[in-house]
């Protein structure tokens, strides 16, 4: 038992700190929520955005060869317009991996653990407050 409960003297010392852990709880239970959701939602886009990457990276790879392969005119500055599109796509997309990547994702699965591991620690701190409080005198 953590020897600051100890401490407590009162039923309504440990009904004090309950509402205060309750509190805490609440907010914990409604960010957890979130990063739950954000981990399910980036799941599903960091699996796209890596495929979309691929796609791209093998149009610019497939262009290239075929701008090497023209002789000077509209069709080889037309597969040179295509190229600069796909490397710009490329860029947004390799930009995305921050925010909807893999990255972001295991930033999602980080911040699920922590909230977990967080409400646990809380639910064994409530735990002992109303164990305290169950040995106490009922105040008269």
């Amino acid at each position: 038992m953590n020897p600051n409960i100890n401490s407590l003297e009162s039923i309504s010392e440990c009904d004090n700190i309950l509402g205060v852990a309750i509190e805490i709880k609440n907010d914990f239970e409604r960010k957890l929520l979130a990063a739950s959701q954000k981990q399910a939602l980036l799941s599903n886009s960091a699996i796209g955005l890596d495929q979309k990457i691929a796609w791209a990276t093998e149009d610019l790879q497939r262009v290239n060869e075929q701008i090497a392969s023209l002789p000077e005119g509209k069709e080889k500055e037309a597969a040179i317009t295509q190229r600069m599109r796909i490397e710009l796509n490329l860029r947004v997309l390799n930009g995305g991996i921050d925010n909807y990547g893999i990255v972001a994702l295991l930033e999602a699965d980080l911040n699920v653990e922590m909230y977990t591991g967080t409400m646990e620690k809380i639910d064994s701190f409530i735990a002992e407050v109303e164990a305290k409080k169950s040995q106490l005198p009922a105040a008269a």
